[in-house]
């Protein structure tokens, strides 16, 4: 219960709220009664709180405007950039050669790269003979490729077996290589970008690439050098075509088997002196960063392909149909999609901008990786523009594969030398290294007669590539330990 204090104390409060500020007694079904003054300010007009008003309800349409004018002037520039660099991919059209290797592939149970008016027919035997030998296949050649100096391996009786199996097929294969132009499939980079358009895969010309090599092997055991250079010219005739094409699966290719094909190379004695100018052409980092930028730029053309489609007015259309198609291709969802590509590309090309400044020989695989995820989309982009794990890692290994092929031309130089004088050289000043400036490859001349051939950057792991050659001494066939 409220006591009679406590109201009258309740009352004094008011009366005194009411003598300073002013208050009117007001019935509750009374309308409010204003002074003059009160209602003279509430009158009064209000700019500022009317700007704020209209600045929101416009501030949607003003950031379609901004975004679409910057959207426009950004796809323009992109626009050009990829025309320029698309200009310069040439167009490859198929030829016969291309069908017959694909027809003698089958034999070997090797599927076609395209598909053909009358089929091609596969030997199934064949397929599942070579499906049980590949990983072998696989292992044997990474095997062999990792040896810098030293005797190769006798091929293991199961692969052997496999091409004692299919000599018969193989030899047609090499002589066709050898005989007929090189084969050539189809490439068009401006359908490339359609999902219905069927590129080659070429994972026919791996496999094919892989058994004329390991057919080559077997013809070295065997001690047949004529037969050994023919099959590595078949194979170079065939990766002749796959490397000109720029998409980065057919690079990856050509890289691969190129260093492969060099490795065999350093081990064989009087070596044509034209494979010397194909391997100094030869540096796989170039082809496989150019395969990436390839692959950005698809992407890129495959994503603009993927939008919603654009909508066109009549021929008839009157001005309200005609702004209603312009507002529904300015303002629509399609808007949101191409900022993200745009935005996607363009933190792509900065990133790859960054590694083509590393040096591969200084530069861990670990901190290219981190520098590429340092260049980031912008804030509202929550794809990648690039993926800075996969990127580093091509970019890394392609770089070694380079640092092979480069131990395999000095070597190939240096038995040439040796064929021609009769003895190795005594004095050899530095080698500089083609790919890592700065770097050098050092020749030593060792008292048993042998001689060594090692790089000058010493932390890059030698199980990852060969960077050191020791030969044989004159009087004895097996090299000593690499050092």
């Amino acid at each position: 219960m409220v006591s009679a204090s406590s109201l009258f104390n309740v009352g004094r409060l008011g009366a005194l709220f009411c003598h300073f500020h002013g208050c009117h007694a007001v019935h509750p079904k009374s309308p409010l009664k204003l002074t003059k003054k009160q209602r003279e300010h509430l009158s009064r007009p209000r700019p500022v709180l009317f700007c704020i008003i209209i600045g929101l309800l416009c501030a949607p349409w003003m950031l379609l405007f901004g975004i679409d004018a910057y959207l426009r002037h950004q796809q323009i520039q992109t626009e050009l950039q990829a025309k320029a660099f698309f200009s310069q991919i040439p167009t490859h059209t198929s030829n016969a050669s291309a069908e017959q290797v694909d027809r003698l592939g089958a034999q070997l149970g090797l599927g076609p790269n395209v598909g053909y008016t009358t089929p091609v027919a596969l030997n199934r035997n064949a397929a599942t003979a070579f499906s049980s030998i590949e990983p072998a296949l696989n292992e044997f050649l990474y095997a062999q490729s990792g040896k810098a100096s030293g005797p190769l391996d006798p091929l293991p009786p199961k692969l052997a077996n496999f091409i004692s199996t299919h000599q018969l097929e193989i030899d047609q294969l090499q002589r066709y290589l050898l005989e007929h132009e090189p084969p050539q499939w189809e490439m068009d980079s401006d359908r490339m970008s359609d999902p219905t358009y069927p590129p080659p895969g070429f994972f026919n010309i791996r496999s094919l690439q892989k058994i004329l090599l390991l057919s080559a092997l077997q013809a070295h055991q065997q001690s047949q050098p004529t037969k050994v250079f023919d099959i590595l010219e078949a194979s170079w005739q065939l990766n002749k075509t796959v490397a000109n094409r720029s998409d980065l699966s057919s690079q990856v290719l050509v890289a691969v088997i190129s260093s492969q094909r060099a490795s065999i190379l350093r081990h064989l004695d009087n070596v044509p002196p034209q494979w010397q100018s194909r391997l100094q052409s030869q540096l796989p980092i170039q082809p496989i960063m150019k395969g990436v930028v390839f692959e950005t730029w698809l992407r890129y053309r495959i994503k603009q392909n993927a939008w919603i489609p654009t909508a066109v007015a009549s021929t008839d259309a009157g001005l309200a149909e005609k702004f209603r198609v312009i507002f529904a291709n300015r303002f629509s969802a399609q808007s949101y999609f191409k900022l993200i590509s745009l935005d996607s590309t363009q933190t792509a090309h900065r990133a790859l901008d960054n590694l083509n400044q590393l040096n591969i020989c200084t530069t861990p695989q670990i901190i290219a990786e981190r520098q590429l995820a340092n260049v980031k989309t912008a804030s509202w982009n929550r794809s990648k523009g690039i993926s800075a794990e996969v990127v580093a890692k091509r970019w890394q290994t392609a770089g070694m594969r380079s640092l092979s092929l480069e131990l395999s031309l000095h070597v190939i130089q240096l038995k040439s030398h040796l064929e021609t004088t009769g003895a190795w050289p005594t004095d050899l000043q530095p080698i500089s290294s083609q790919f890592c400036p700065g770097e050098q490859w050092h020749y030593t001349s060792h008292p048993d007669g042998s001689i060594s051939l090692s790089f000058s950057q010493k932390f890059l792991s030698p199980s990852a590539v060969p960077l050191t050659y020791r030969s044989a001494p004159p009087n004895r066939q097996n090299p000593p330990p690499e050092i």
